[in-house]
């Protein structure tokens, strides 16, 4: 929760009026792509007419893509926290192994009972959290 206010509340703000990466072009919220105008994104501009590939000639002389700033801040959120929730997987792999496999294979591939145990693994995690 506090992430969240922190991001939509505080970082989102400050980066928009001190234009970051452009910020006042484009709407604040939008799940949109857009030019380098602030106009959508014309894909028709940077691909082949005859074959529907990409044509990298026409997209340095169009645009480069533009995302609105909680797009942005959102996505790299995004990416953190699945990299958060791997990073402890993959730590109980190298340093529990034996343990790990039995979870992993035993368990009816669900994720929350293998992130689980691999977090029961590791002693100061559990009593931090719980």
């Amino acid at each position: 929760m506090v992430g969240f206010v922190l991001l939509v509340y505080i970082i989102t703000p400050i980066a928009y009026w001190t234009n970051t990466y452009n910020a006042k072009r484009f709407p604040l919220f939008s799940l949109d792509i857009f030019d380098n105008r602030g106009q959508l994104y014309n894909i028709s501009q940077v691909m082949r007419e005859d074959s529907f590939e990409f044509d990298q000639n026409r997209y340095h002389s169009y645009s480069k893509l533009y995302f609105s700033v909680v797009n942005v801040f959102s996505t790299g959120f995004l990416y953190a926290a699945f990299t958060s929730s791997l990073t402890p997987v993959a730590q109980s792999g190298a340093f529990h192994r034996p343990s790990f496999l039995f979870v992993a294979v035993s368990s009816p591939l669900s994720p929350f009972v293998i992130y689980f145990a691999c977090m029961c693994m590791h002693d100061v995690y559990v009593h931090a959290w719980m």
